[in-house]
């Protein structure tokens, strides 16, 4: 006579979850292709029919999607909607800039944009300093607040030395 095999629950979790690792991983992994002729090695290095845009009208693109998502986001604050301190608007002002810097932007309008993205970093670091000076921040945000100062003139300096 034979003993039935008890599972505890713990064990039947286990079990589950090592068979459904084993479906999925099966399931994920690459299949061996077929070796390509030629015709379908040349096939495959043609672009696709879908016109794939330059890169100086994607960089424009995101400048526009940024100054709007700022835009946006620079009328919800004064709306009282979200707090100065929304972590979006400077993740936007940083976008901006830094398609602005990409190769074969215009000078000038890069040169503006550092400035104000400049000025607008310098005074979050004085707001960063007296909050420090309250005790409502620490020495790292406010030293957090000055690195991005100093990147900021950095980029300046680079972009006017062009």
């Amino acid at each position: 006579m034979t003993m039935p095999i008890r599972i505890t629950r713990l064990e039947g979790i286990i079990f589950g979850a090592v068979v459904l690792t084993l479906v999925l991983g099966s399931a994920l992994l690459p299949t061996r292709a077929q070796p390509a002729g030629p015709d379908e090695v040349a096939k495959a290095a043609e672009p696709e029919p879908e016109a794939i845009k330059p890169r100086s009208d994607l960089a424009h693109e995101r400048i526009q999607v940024a100054r709007k998502a700022l835009e946006v986001l620079e009328d919800q604050q004064r709306n009282g909607i979200i707090p100065p301190s929304d972590p979006r608007i400077d993740l936007w002002r940083r976008r901006l800039v830094e398609t602005l810097r990409e190769p074969g932007g215009d000078r000038a309008e890069l040169i503006a944009a550092l400035q104000d993205y400049r000025n607008q970093l310098k005074s979050e670091e004085a707001f960063m300093q007296e909050q420090v000076d309250r005790g409502q921040k620490t020495i790292a945000d406010q030293l957090e607040a000055r690195y991005r100062v100093l990147e900021a003139e950095t980029w300046l300096a680079e972009a006017k030395a062009r």
